[in-house]
C-alpha cells in the first residue's frame, strides 16, 4: 500500500501542530525581539519582511523537517496540513484581540500566511523524511518485504 492509500495520522497532524506553534512562539518571542530591531533600522521595510521570512522559515520549515524526521513511516502531508491549522488559530487570536474591525489586507495575509505556510511545512517534510531514510514503517507501507526479509 502506497503513502497515497494511507489515511492521515491525525496524531501527527496534532503533534506538527505543536511543534509548529511553539517553534513560532520561540522565535518570536526570544529571538526576533533582540535581532529585529538593528535588522528594521539598517534595512527598513525589507527588514520587516526578513524577520517574518525567519519566523516563517523556522517555524514552518523546520517545525514540518522534525516531525518528517521523528515520524514513523511516510508523515509529509500532517506537518503541511499541521501549518494550516497553526495560522488558522493563529489568525483567530488577532481577531479576537483586535480593537475594532481589521483592515481586509490582513485577511489576505492570513490567506497569504497560510499558502506558504503549507507549501515550507510540506518541503520540510519532505527533506525530513529524505533525512530519516527507509524505516520499518516505510517498507511496511510499500510492501517492499521480499521472501527473503522475515517479519
Amino acid at each position: 500500500m502506497t503513502n497515497s492509500d494511507q489515511g492521515l495520522s491525525l496524531q501527527w497532524i496534532a503533534i506538527s501542530v505543536v511543534a509548529i506553534v511553539f517553534l513560532n512562539r520561540v522565535i518570536a518571542t526570544l529571538i526576533a525581539p533582540s535581532i529585529a530591531p538593528s535588522i528594521v533600522m539598517s534595512m527598513g521595510a525589507a527588514g520587516v519582511y526578513l524577520i517574518v521570512g525567519l519566523v516563517a522559515f523556522v517555524s514552518f520549515f523546520i517545525g514540518g523537517l522534525l516531525c518528517g524526521y521523528f515520524s514513523p513511516g511516510e508523515t509529509v502531508r500532517e506537518p503541511a496540513l499541521a501549518a494550516v491549522v497553526a495560522v488558522v488559530l493563529n489568525s483567530l487570536v488577532i481577531i479576537a484581540m483586535a480593537e475594532g474591525p481589521l483592515p481586509v489586507a490582513i485577511y489576505i495575509g492570513f490567506g497569504v500566511t497560510a499558502g506558504v505556510g503549507f507549501a515550507m511545512a510540506l518541503a520540510g517534510a519532505y527533506v525530513g523524511e529524505k533525512l530519516q531514510g527507509d524505516t520499518l514503517d516505510k517498507m511496511r507501507e510499500r510492501g517492499d518485504f521480499g521472501n527473503d526479509v522475515k517479519s
